[in-house]
């Protein structure tokens, strides 16, 4: 195995170290991934009519909201989630209630300066919809 290369082939590769890897690496990020978000692009995503389209209405919106690089990170957590999802006879673990253990982490490391702690758990409980919402769309896309 070459030097920051992860041989996905190996059968001794364990989920949970990847796991924490990718929390470490996502929470590390500057803002995290939504730390610059506004609540309302949050809820608009969050409530749009259509749960099957995550790339419309306010899931757009924020998606665009987001730097280009942002916006494909939270793709791409989105789809480990979906993925995840899929093996839940075997880790427990449905949809809902991986989106509630990630969500935080989309925020990136708490700051001294925070919010109103109503305001944090709006926040967390609106990000946790929206990768829902995208997790089920990248679920049901091929």
């Amino acid at each position: 195995m070459a030097h920051g290369v992860l041989d996905t082939r190996a059968r001794h590769l364990n989920p949970i170290v990847l796991a924490h890897c990718i929390k470490r690496f996502v929470r590390a990020l500057p803002g995290g991934i939504v730390g610059g978000v506004s609540t309302e692009t949050l809820r608009a995503c969050a409530e749009s009519a259509d749960a099957a389209d995550a790339g419309g209405g306010g899931c757009e919106r924020l998606l665009d909201e987001l730097e280009p690089a942002a916006a494909t990170m939270m793709r791409w957590v989105a789809k480990i989630v979906a993925v995840t999802q899929q093996c839940e006879a075997k880790n427990k673990m449905g949809l809902r209630n991986l989106t509630l253990v990630v969500a935080p982490n989309l925020f990136g490391l708490p700051t001294a300066v925070s919010l109103d702690p109503i305001d944090e758990l709006q926040r967390l409980e609106l990000i946790s919809a929206v990768l829902h919402r995208l997790a089920a769309a990248a679920a049901a896309s091929p």
